[in-house]
């Protein structure tokens, strides 16, 4: 059995990290204004006024009424494979979780001892992040198979940078300190598609198209955040939708740089999505983020987080429920989202004659 009621990694050594609070106050201090003549900087934690001040005027929403759900594999339209690995495309990937048998009874006591030991937010997300949250073993060296992998960050400090990773625009333009928040999110953990999926002599031309952090990671598809208690359920709502928003919106840039002339009606924006899961202490929600219906002159009109599942690790069936939901969206992450954006990659490319016929 794992280690500390680890779920165990398919073929690689487990890596659990400890993780703080997303954006903790020294941050956001150091991150404000300190003239006393303007109001101190606005953050996610501060989830009434920011969502008022920073997300409405960009109309981010949230939507946390549960909906009925046939579960992760309807959700995503797959099937259950007895071997995730057996599935084309994943059969490198070391984020997948294979529950023991007995091994949720394991899960279910740990968060029980540590929600009535009132436990820190940090061994919340400790435990979680060994839990559930995997690790792929890193390399600078290029892949020979050429298959897609996944690389969780955490904390990772990423601004707005360029013209390829933008905070979502501004949609209403009188609202007071609409822009006081500089988008640095760090959320507590991330992933994101690692480079080392594209032939290597190519690789140096996909950062022409779109974002990519050092080189190395692009594509964002899943942001986790963690608080203690459900007192905090509002501010882990609140940083998990910014830092969602802000990969949703740079997905869909490149969606429609590769595809010029795209509506508001265009049945490819559908498809765009990104995932999030919040914690607060054993209760945990999945979030699907979706661009809202196109309304305006470029076809960006904000999105909305979603909530398509709920339960408690406390209790064995919503843990099983749970690694089902992150099977799934590992499993669309590296198969359906990282080949629609490198198909668009690609497109971007053949814009300006670059010869992608090797890029694969």
């Amino acid at each position: 059995m794992a280690q500390r009621g680890a779920i165990s990694r398919r073929g690689a050594t487990k890596s659990g990290l400890p993780v703080r609070s997303a954006y903790t106050v020294s941050d956001a201090d150091s991150a404000a204004e300190s003239s006393g003549s303007r109001a101190r900087a606005l953050r996610p934690q501060q989830y009434s006024a920011f969502r008022n001040s920073i997300l409405a005027p960009r109309h981010i929403t949230i939507d946390a009424d549960a909906w009925v759900t046939r579960g992760p594999s309807a959700h995503f339209g797959t099937s259950v494979p007895e071997d995730y690995r057996s599935v084309k495309g994943l059969e490198a990937a070391g984020v997948l979780l294979d529950l023991q048998q007995g091994q949720e009874k394991e899960i279910a006591a740990q968060y029980s001892f540590m929600k009535s030991m009132q436990l820190c937010e940090a061994e919340f997300a400790t435990y979680a992040t060994e839990t559930f949250f995997l690790g792929e073993p890193r390399s600078t060296a290029p892949s020979k198979d050429r298959l897609w992998r996944a690389e969780r960050m955490l904390q990772l400090v990423c601004p707005p940078s360029g013209s390829q990773w933008l905070q979502p625009p501004l949609l209403e333009l009188d609202v007071v300190r609409s822009d006081d928040y500089s988008w640095d999110v760090r959320p507590d953990c991330a992933y994101w598609i690692s480079t080392r999926g594209f032939n290597d002599d190519y690789a140096f031309n996909v950062k022409g198209a779109c974002f990519v952090y050092e080189g190395w990671i692009l594509w964002p598809y899943l942001t986790i955040e963690f608080k203690r208690y459900n007192e905090d359920l509002l501010a882990a709502q609140t940083q998990a939708v910014t830092a969602g928003a802000m990969a949703l919106y740079n997905r869909y840039k490149l969606y429609t740089r590769a595809n010029p002339g795209v509506t508001g009606d265009d049945t490819g924006l559908s498809n765009l999505a990104h995932y999030a899961i919040t914690f607060t202490g054993p209760s945990y929600i999945v979030w699907k983020l979706s661009p809202n219906d196109a309304r305006g002159p470029n076809g960006w009109n904000g999105c909305c987080m979603r909530n398509v599942s709920d339960g408690n690790c406390t209790r064995e069936a919503d843990i099983k429920r749970l690694v089902e939901w992150v099977n799934e969206i590992h499993r669309w992450g590296l198969t359906a989202h990282a080949h629609a954006c490198q198909m668009d990659v690609k497109r971007v490319l053949n814009q300006e004659d670059v010869d992608t016929s090797a890029i694969e």
